[in-house]
């Protein structure tokens, strides 16, 4: 289950996400213990490059242009 959440503050927006996870399967369950931290390290190293990508992406000047032009039409 997630819950984005949005909170606009200076101008700005500040972006929230709450993800609940809950094994279904009771082989998912025994071994969860086991494969927490490779699934824990596993997001972390995801969430750093989506942060990376996204970042970049928000400094993009096409990215901008092509916003504004849309805003425009």
């Amino acid at each position: 289950t997630g819950t984005w959440r949005l909170h606009e503050f200076d101008g700005g927006t500040a972006v929230s996400y709450d993800w609940r996870v809950r094994a279904g399967k009771p082989l998912i369950r025994r071994f969860s213990p086991i494969v927490k931290p490779l699934f824990r390290a596993n997001h972390n190293w995801v969430m750093r490059r989506g942060e990376g990508a996204l970042t970049r992406w928000l400094a993009s000047p096409q990215r901008v242009a092509r916003t504004t032009s849309v805003l425009k039409t």
